[in-house]
Protein backbone atom coordinates (compact mmCIF):
# COMPACT_ATOMS: atom_id res chain seq x y z
CA UNK A 1 0.00 0.00 0.00
CA UNK A 2 1.16 3.28 -1.21
CA UNK A 3 1.43 6.14 0.64
CA UNK A 4 1.49 10.36 0.55
CA UNK A 5 4.75 10.78 2.74
CA UNK A 6 4.59 14.68 2.86
CA UNK A 7 3.99 16.48 5.57
CA UNK A 8 0.68 18.67 4.19
CA UNK A 9 -0.64 14.85 2.97
CA UNK A 10 -1.17 16.33 -0.71
CA UNK A 11 1.86 16.10 -3.22
CA UNK A 12 2.66 17.40 -7.04
CA UNK A 13 5.08 16.02 -9.33
CA UNK A 14 6.61 17.57 -12.51
CA UNK A 15 7.97 15.56 -15.52
CA UNK A 16 8.95 17.04 -18.64
CA UNK A 17 7.70 14.82 -22.11
CA UNK A 18 9.88 14.33 -24.75
CA UNK A 19 8.76 12.62 -27.89
CA UNK A 20 11.27 10.11 -28.79
CA UNK A 21 12.59 9.18 -32.60
CA UNK A 22 10.64 5.94 -34.14
CA UNK A 23 13.21 3.54 -33.78
CA UNK A 24 13.29 4.33 -30.03
CA UNK A 25 10.05 3.60 -29.43
CA UNK A 26 9.32 1.15 -26.95
CA UNK A 27 6.22 -0.78 -26.39
CA UNK A 28 4.28 -0.97 -23.54
CA UNK A 29 3.30 -3.85 -21.45
CA UNK A 30 -0.31 -3.74 -23.21
CA UNK A 31 1.08 -3.85 -26.56
CA UNK A 32 1.04 0.34 -26.85
CA UNK A 33 3.81 2.23 -28.29
CA UNK A 34 5.42 4.21 -26.50
CA UNK A 35 6.84 7.35 -28.60
CA UNK A 36 7.80 9.55 -25.69
CA UNK A 37 10.25 10.01 -22.30
CA UNK A 38 9.25 10.92 -18.75
CA UNK A 39 11.69 13.15 -16.96
CA UNK A 40 11.04 13.88 -13.29
CA UNK A 41 11.74 17.70 -13.19
CA UNK A 42 10.84 18.73 -9.29
CA UNK A 43 8.26 16.75 -6.77
CA UNK A 44 7.60 17.24 -2.83
CA UNK A 45 7.12 13.60 -1.99
CA UNK A 46 9.28 11.85 0.41
CA UNK A 47 8.92 8.66 -1.07
CA UNK A 48 10.44 7.16 -3.78
CA UNK A 49 8.61 4.09 -4.72
CA UNK A 50 5.36 6.61 -4.40
CA UNK A 51 6.97 8.38 -7.09
CA UNK A 52 8.31 5.65 -9.42
CA UNK A 53 4.50 4.17 -9.44
CA UNK A 54 2.97 7.09 -10.57
CA UNK A 55 5.84 7.80 -13.41
CA UNK A 56 4.70 4.41 -14.68
CA UNK A 57 1.15 5.34 -14.10
CA UNK A 58 1.38 8.44 -15.90
CA UNK A 59 3.29 6.82 -18.58
CA UNK A 60 0.59 3.84 -19.62
CA UNK A 61 -1.89 6.72 -19.42
CA UNK A 62 -0.43 8.95 -21.85
CA UNK A 63 0.64 6.02 -24.40
CA UNK A 64 -3.25 5.04 -24.39
CA UNK A 65 -4.18 8.87 -25.43
CA UNK A 66 -5.44 9.51 -21.95
CA UNK A 67 -4.29 12.97 -21.93
CA UNK A 68 -5.65 16.49 -23.64
CA UNK A 69 -3.59 19.76 -23.67
CA UNK A 70 -4.69 21.59 -21.06
CA UNK A 71 -7.68 19.79 -19.87
CA UNK A 72 -6.65 17.68 -16.51
CA UNK A 73 -8.15 14.08 -15.63
CA UNK A 74 -8.52 12.96 -12.17
CA UNK A 75 -8.74 9.32 -11.43
CA UNK A 76 -7.76 6.57 -8.28
CA UNK A 77 -4.17 5.92 -8.41
CA UNK A 78 -4.00 3.51 -5.68
CA UNK A 79 -7.29 2.17 -4.23
CA UNK A 80 -5.91 0.52 -1.76
CA UNK A 81 -4.43 3.79 -0.02
CA UNK A 82 -7.40 6.10 -1.54
CA UNK A 83 -4.57 8.04 -3.16
CA UNK A 84 -6.12 10.07 -6.28
CA UNK A 85 -4.04 11.54 -9.00
CA UNK A 86 -4.86 14.82 -10.74
CA UNK A 87 -2.56 15.14 -14.19
CA UNK A 88 -2.66 17.96 -16.84
CA UNK A 89 -0.19 17.64 -20.13
CA UNK A 90 0.94 21.21 -20.93
CA UNK A 91 1.79 21.53 -24.89
CA UNK A 92 4.26 23.92 -25.13
CA UNK A 93 4.57 23.98 -29.10
CA UNK A 94 1.37 24.47 -31.05
CA UNK A 95 -0.26 26.23 -28.55
CA UNK A 96 -2.12 28.63 -31.38
CA UNK A 97 -3.99 25.56 -32.73
CA UNK A 98 -4.75 23.98 -30.00
CA UNK A 99 -6.11 27.63 -27.98
CA UNK A 100 -7.99 28.46 -31.68
CA UNK A 101 -9.68 24.87 -31.35
CA UNK A 102 -12.96 24.37 -29.80
CA UNK A 103 -11.62 20.17 -29.93
CA UNK A 104 -9.28 18.63 -27.24
CA UNK A 105 -5.90 17.80 -28.29
CA UNK A 106 -4.72 14.71 -27.57
CA UNK A 107 -1.11 13.65 -26.17
CA UNK A 108 -1.38 11.04 -29.52
CA UNK A 109 -2.48 13.76 -32.19
CA UNK A 110 0.66 15.23 -32.68
CA UNK A 111 4.20 14.79 -31.06
CA UNK A 112 4.15 15.05 -27.34
CA UNK A 113 6.27 18.05 -26.02
CA UNK A 114 5.91 19.98 -23.16
CA UNK A 115 4.98 19.03 -18.93
CA UNK A 116 2.79 16.89 -17.24
CA UNK A 117 1.60 18.19 -14.03
CA UNK A 118 0.34 15.85 -11.46
CA UNK A 119 -1.61 16.77 -8.18
CA UNK A 120 -1.68 13.51 -5.45
CA UNK A 121 -4.21 14.17 -2.44
CA UNK A 122 -6.02 11.66 -0.32
CA UNK A 123 -9.05 13.89 -1.00
CA UNK A 124 -11.22 13.53 -3.95
CA UNK A 125 -10.16 15.89 -6.72
CA UNK A 126 -12.70 14.95 -9.14
CA UNK A 127 -14.62 17.80 -8.04
CA UNK A 128 -12.00 20.36 -8.38
CA UNK A 129 -11.28 19.41 -11.80
CA UNK A 130 -11.84 23.24 -13.43
CA UNK A 131 -10.15 24.97 -10.92
CA UNK A 132 -6.87 23.05 -11.14
CA UNK A 133 -6.97 23.36 -15.33
CA UNK A 134 -7.17 26.77 -14.93
CA UNK A 135 -4.42 26.82 -12.02
CA UNK A 136 -2.63 25.14 -14.65
CA UNK A 137 -3.62 27.25 -17.74
CA UNK A 138 -1.70 29.88 -15.86
CA UNK A 139 1.15 27.42 -15.37
CA UNK A 140 1.63 27.05 -18.69
CA UNK A 141 2.86 30.47 -19.03
CA UNK A 142 5.69 30.52 -16.33
CA UNK A 143 6.70 27.21 -17.75
CA UNK A 144 7.30 28.32 -21.18
CA UNK A 145 10.27 30.06 -19.51
CA UNK A 146 11.81 26.64 -18.21
CA UNK A 147 12.32 24.85 -21.16
CA UNK A 148 15.95 24.30 -21.06
CA UNK A 149 16.67 25.47 -17.78
CA UNK A 150 15.99 24.97 -14.25
CA UNK A 151 12.35 25.85 -12.79
CA UNK A 152 11.93 29.13 -11.30
CA UNK A 153 11.38 30.30 -7.82
CA UNK A 154 7.60 31.31 -9.38
CA UNK A 155 6.87 28.05 -10.60
CA UNK A 156 7.91 26.02 -7.15
CA UNK A 157 5.70 28.37 -5.37
CA UNK A 158 2.95 27.79 -7.52
CA UNK A 159 3.24 23.63 -7.44
CA UNK A 160 3.56 24.22 -3.98
CA UNK A 161 0.47 25.45 -2.67
CA UNK A 162 -1.71 24.12 -5.24
CA UNK A 163 -3.86 22.44 -3.06
CA UNK A 164 -4.35 25.43 -0.84
CA UNK A 165 -5.25 28.19 -3.52
CA UNK A 166 -7.87 25.44 -5.39
CA UNK A 167 -9.04 23.08 -2.68
CA UNK A 168 -8.95 25.10 0.86
CA UNK A 169 -10.47 28.48 -0.55
CA UNK A 170 -13.65 26.97 0.20
CA UNK A 171 -13.19 26.63 3.96
CA UNK A 172 -11.70 29.66 3.92
CA UNK A 173 -14.26 31.41 2.66
CA UNK A 174 -17.26 29.79 4.63
CA UNK A 175 -15.37 30.40 7.62
CA UNK A 176 -14.62 34.14 7.02
CA UNK A 177 -17.73 35.11 5.81
CA UNK A 178 -19.72 33.51 8.56
CA UNK A 179 -23.08 35.76 8.13
CA UNK A 180 -22.57 37.17 5.54
CA UNK A 181 -22.19 33.34 3.32
CA UNK A 182 -26.42 34.08 2.38
CA UNK A 183 -25.89 37.30 0.87
CA UNK A 184 -22.99 36.65 -0.99
CA UNK A 185 -24.31 33.67 -2.66
CA UNK A 186 -27.92 35.97 -3.32
CA UNK A 187 -25.29 38.06 -5.10
CA UNK A 188 -23.81 35.07 -6.94
CA UNK A 189 -26.69 34.18 -7.99
CA UNK A 190 -28.50 37.73 -8.85
CA UNK A 191 -25.01 38.74 -10.55
CA UNK A 192 -24.52 41.31 -8.72
CA UNK A 193 -21.39 43.09 -8.99
CA UNK A 194 -19.06 42.52 -5.89
CA UNK A 195 -16.49 45.14 -4.96
CA UNK A 196 -13.05 43.70 -2.63
CA UNK A 197 -11.91 46.35 0.03
CA UNK A 198 -8.06 45.37 1.36
CA UNK A 199 -6.66 42.20 1.80
CA UNK A 200 -4.25 40.75 -0.28
CA UNK A 201 -4.31 39.29 -3.55
CA UNK A 202 -4.92 35.71 -2.15
CA UNK A 203 -8.25 36.87 -0.50
CA UNK A 204 -9.26 38.36 -3.63
CA UNK A 205 -8.68 35.55 -4.94
CA UNK A 206 -10.78 33.21 -2.86
CA UNK A 207 -13.34 35.46 -2.63
CA UNK A 208 -14.03 35.99 -6.73
CA UNK A 209 -13.61 32.15 -7.25
CA UNK A 210 -16.12 31.27 -4.90
CA UNK A 211 -18.47 33.54 -6.42
CA UNK A 212 -17.96 32.20 -9.45
CA UNK A 213 -18.51 28.93 -7.98
CA UNK A 214 -22.02 29.69 -6.90
CA UNK A 215 -22.78 31.47 -10.33
CA UNK A 216 -25.09 29.12 -12.86
CA UNK A 217 -24.41 31.67 -15.85
CA UNK A 218 -21.19 28.76 -16.62
CA UNK A 219 -23.78 26.25 -16.62
CA UNK A 220 -26.07 27.81 -18.84
CA UNK A 221 -23.21 28.59 -20.83
CA UNK A 222 -22.67 25.24 -21.57
CA UNK A 223 -26.26 24.20 -21.84
CA UNK A 224 -26.30 26.89 -25.01
CA UNK A 225 -23.67 25.60 -26.51
CA UNK A 226 -25.09 22.36 -26.83
CA UNK A 227 -28.43 23.11 -27.09
CA UNK A 228 -28.75 26.20 -29.68
CA UNK A 229 -27.85 24.13 -32.72
CA UNK A 230 -30.90 21.44 -32.22
CA UNK A 231 -33.49 22.94 -30.04
CA UNK A 232 -36.20 25.77 -32.03
CA UNK A 233 -35.47 29.33 -31.26
CA UNK A 234 -38.80 30.22 -29.48
CA UNK A 235 -38.67 27.22 -26.85
CA UNK A 236 -37.68 28.99 -23.47
CA UNK A 237 -35.70 25.70 -22.75
CA UNK A 238 -33.02 27.24 -24.76
CA UNK A 239 -30.61 30.15 -23.04
CA UNK A 240 -31.31 32.50 -25.80
CA UNK A 241 -28.68 35.01 -25.09
CA UNK A 242 -25.92 32.60 -25.14
CA UNK A 243 -24.98 32.48 -21.87
CA UNK A 244 -23.99 36.14 -21.63
CA UNK A 245 -25.16 37.88 -17.82
CA UNK A 246 -25.52 41.24 -17.26
CA UNK A 247 -25.20 41.82 -13.61
CA UNK A 248 -27.42 44.06 -11.75
CA UNK A 249 -26.88 47.47 -12.28
CA UNK A 250 -28.94 48.47 -10.07
CA UNK A 251 -27.36 46.94 -6.65
CA UNK A 252 -23.80 46.79 -6.13
CA UNK A 253 -22.04 44.74 -3.08
CA UNK A 254 -19.30 45.83 -1.04
CA UNK A 255 -16.77 42.97 0.84
CA UNK A 256 -14.65 44.31 3.30
CA UNK A 257 -11.58 42.10 4.23
CA UNK A 258 -10.57 42.30 7.90
CA UNK A 259 -8.10 40.48 9.94
CA UNK A 260 -9.70 37.00 10.26
CA UNK A 261 -13.33 38.22 8.42
CA UNK A 262 -14.58 38.62 5.76
CA UNK A 263 -17.51 41.98 5.84
CA UNK A 264 -20.54 42.34 3.67
CA UNK A 265 -22.32 45.29 3.23
CA UNK A 266 -25.51 44.14 2.15
CA UNK A 267 -27.68 41.50 4.37
CA UNK A 268 -30.15 41.17 0.88
CA UNK A 269 -30.60 37.34 0.42
CA UNK A 270 -33.42 35.03 0.73
CA UNK A 271 -34.26 31.52 1.87
CA UNK A 272 -33.05 29.21 -0.87
CA UNK A 273 -29.42 31.07 -0.36
CA UNK A 274 -29.65 31.17 3.88
CA UNK A 275 -30.52 27.21 3.49
CA UNK A 276 -27.48 26.80 1.09
CA UNK A 277 -25.10 28.63 3.80
CA UNK A 278 -26.91 26.39 6.93
CA UNK A 279 -25.74 23.38 4.68
CA UNK A 280 -22.01 24.53 4.01
CA UNK A 281 -21.93 25.50 7.50
CA UNK A 282 -22.76 22.31 9.05
CA UNK A 283 -20.03 19.78 7.92
CA UNK A 284 -17.21 19.30 10.65
CA UNK A 285 -15.97 16.35 8.94
CA UNK A 286 -11.97 16.18 8.06
CA UNK A 287 -13.20 16.05 4.20
CA UNK A 288 -14.48 19.38 4.42
CA UNK A 289 -13.96 21.10 1.20
CA UNK A 290 -15.15 18.00 -0.88
CA UNK A 291 -18.33 18.31 1.56
CA UNK A 292 -18.38 21.82 0.26
CA UNK A 293 -17.97 21.74 -2.97
CA UNK A 294 -20.72 18.98 -3.27
CA UNK A 295 -22.86 21.33 -1.58
CA UNK A 296 -22.41 23.85 -4.12
CA UNK A 297 -23.16 21.28 -6.96
CA UNK A 298 -26.31 19.92 -5.66
CA UNK A 299 -27.93 23.85 -4.90
CA UNK A 300 -26.78 24.89 -8.74
CA UNK A 301 -28.46 21.60 -9.80
CA UNK A 302 -31.31 22.84 -7.91
CA UNK A 303 -31.09 25.99 -9.70
CA UNK A 304 -31.28 24.73 -12.86
CA UNK A 305 -34.31 22.61 -12.22
CA UNK A 306 -36.22 24.98 -11.14
CA UNK A 307 -35.48 27.69 -13.89
CA UNK A 308 -36.39 24.37 -16.67
CA UNK A 309 -39.36 24.06 -14.34
CA UNK A 310 -40.63 27.60 -14.45
CA UNK A 311 -39.86 27.43 -17.55
CA UNK A 312 -42.00 24.53 -18.52
CA UNK A 313 -45.03 26.66 -16.61
CA UNK A 314 -44.54 30.01 -18.02
CA UNK A 315 -44.68 27.96 -21.79
CA UNK A 316 -48.21 26.27 -20.45
CA UNK A 317 -49.54 29.95 -19.07
CA UNK A 318 -49.08 31.28 -22.78
CA UNK A 319 -52.13 29.20 -23.60
CA UNK A 320 -53.50 27.98 -19.74
CA UNK A 321 -54.76 30.43 -17.04
CA UNK A 322 -54.30 27.70 -14.68
CA UNK A 323 -50.90 27.44 -15.37
CA UNK A 324 -50.09 31.24 -14.55
CA UNK A 325 -51.25 30.61 -11.21
CA UNK A 326 -49.39 27.30 -10.78
CA UNK A 327 -46.29 29.45 -11.87
CA UNK A 328 -46.86 32.06 -8.91
CA UNK A 329 -47.36 29.44 -6.31
CA UNK A 330 -43.92 27.91 -7.27
CA UNK A 331 -42.05 30.80 -7.34
CA UNK A 332 -43.52 31.62 -3.66
CA UNK A 333 -42.84 28.38 -2.02
CA UNK A 334 -39.58 27.67 -3.72
CA UNK A 335 -37.88 30.15 -2.20
CA UNK A 336 -35.54 31.81 -4.72
CA UNK A 337 -38.15 34.35 -6.86
CA UNK A 338 -36.16 37.02 -7.56
CA UNK A 339 -32.68 34.89 -9.39
CA UNK A 340 -35.17 32.52 -11.09
CA UNK A 341 -37.01 35.60 -12.41
CA UNK A 342 -33.64 37.05 -13.11
CA UNK A 343 -32.41 33.99 -15.28
CA UNK A 344 -36.00 33.37 -16.88
CA UNK A 345 -35.76 37.10 -18.13
CA UNK A 346 -32.27 36.63 -19.66
CA UNK A 347 -33.77 33.88 -21.36
CA UNK A 348 -36.71 35.44 -23.00
CA UNK A 349 -34.94 38.19 -25.00
CA UNK A 350 -35.29 36.88 -28.69
CA UNK A 351 -38.50 38.74 -30.51
CA UNK A 352 -40.65 35.68 -30.31
CA UNK A 353 -40.55 35.25 -26.70
CA UNK A 354 -43.02 38.13 -26.13
CA UNK A 355 -45.74 36.43 -24.86
CA UNK A 356 -43.01 34.57 -22.81
CA UNK A 357 -42.27 38.24 -21.20
CA UNK A 358 -45.74 39.44 -20.62
CA UNK A 359 -46.17 36.60 -19.03
CA UNK A 360 -43.09 37.51 -16.56
CA UNK A 361 -44.60 40.70 -16.10
CA UNK A 362 -47.63 39.89 -14.62
CA UNK A 363 -45.70 37.30 -12.21
CA UNK A 364 -43.36 39.87 -11.05
CA UNK A 365 -46.47 42.51 -10.61
CA UNK A 366 -48.10 40.41 -8.61
CA UNK A 367 -44.80 39.11 -6.58
CA UNK A 368 -43.82 42.44 -6.21
CA UNK A 369 -47.24 43.25 -4.48
CA UNK A 370 -46.77 40.64 -1.93
CA UNK A 371 -43.52 41.51 -1.16
CA UNK A 372 -41.93 38.18 -2.28
CA UNK A 373 -39.59 39.71 -4.65
CA UNK A 374 -38.29 43.42 -4.64
CA UNK A 375 -38.91 46.19 -6.99
CA UNK A 376 -35.59 46.37 -8.50
CA UNK A 377 -35.59 42.79 -9.68
CA UNK A 378 -37.62 43.79 -13.03
CA UNK A 379 -35.23 44.22 -16.15
CA UNK A 380 -36.60 46.90 -19.31
CA UNK A 381 -38.53 45.40 -21.57
CA UNK A 382 -36.57 44.60 -25.07
CA UNK A 383 -38.40 47.42 -27.51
Amino acid sequence: MLCLMSSAGHCFVLYSLHSLSSDANKPAEDGEQIDFRLSLVDDNIDNGELEAELKLFVTHRLAKGLAFDGSGIATVFDSKSSIMCYYCWLQLDEMTATTESNQKTSVKDVKPNGFVVCFLSSLGLDLFCSELNAYCGKLRHLLMNCRNVAITEEVKDVLTNWYDRNVLYLCRCVQKLRAGLPSIIYAALMGIAVDINGGSRCDEDDITRFIDNCSVSALLQDKHQVDVATVPSTSLLVDLTGGQEESDTCKSLTVTVLESAFKVSSKETNKFCKNWSIEMQGDEEENKPRYLRQVVESFKLKVIQDLNNLKRLIRQAEIDHYALFRSFIFLRECGNASPLLRLCRQETQAPSAVDARNILDILEEHMQREGIVAQTTRRNDVA
